[in-house]
């Protein structure tokens, strides 16, 4: 699993906090927006995120993000991250939208232009002996329309 590609989901109710920042779903979010929501509702796992790099222009409107830990995340750490993501205005399609194969959990989520996916659970094989010592993460891939170049 965890490495991903992106569209839209969650596990528990959107959060209603009245005044925050400029994240609400409907209002457009740049790139650095989305990528500092990510980075704060994982902030207590570790290290800021890896990214993957696209080039400059696919970077513009897409962003590939894993959080390594050395343990593996579970289902409790993501509900954790899913949380952190509502205050900050994602949203999810709840629990039906909320897909667990082994140890991986995932979902889809939205917020301000930006479709993606999360989730958390152990590292790939090909990937532990790079990653090495960590055994687990937390991913995040997301995306929105680009302006033609």
């Amino acid at each position: 699993m965890l490495l991903l590609a992106g569209c839209g989901g969650a596990e528990e109710a959107p959060a209603t906090s009245g005044t925050r920042r400029p994240s609400s779903a409907s209002a457009e979010k740049s790139r650095t927006q989305a990528l500092n929501d990510f980075t704060s509702a994982t902030a207590s796992f570790g290290g800021r995120p890896s990214l993957l790099d696209r080039g400059e222009r696919l970077n513009a409107c897409q962003i590939d993000a894993t959080v390594f830990s050395r343990a593996v995340p579970d289902k409790a750490d993501f509900r954790l991250v899913v949380s952190r993501l509502q205050k900050r205005g994602w949203k999810f399609p709840g629990p039906e939208g909320v897909k667990t194969a082994g140890k991986e959990v995932t979902t889809d989520l939205t917020s301000g232009g930006w479709r993606g996916f999360m989730g958390v659970g152990p590292l790939p094989e090909k990937v532990k002996a790079q990653a090495a010592p960590y055994t687990g993460g937390i991913s995040f891939s997301a995306s929105r329309t680009c302006d033609p170049a």
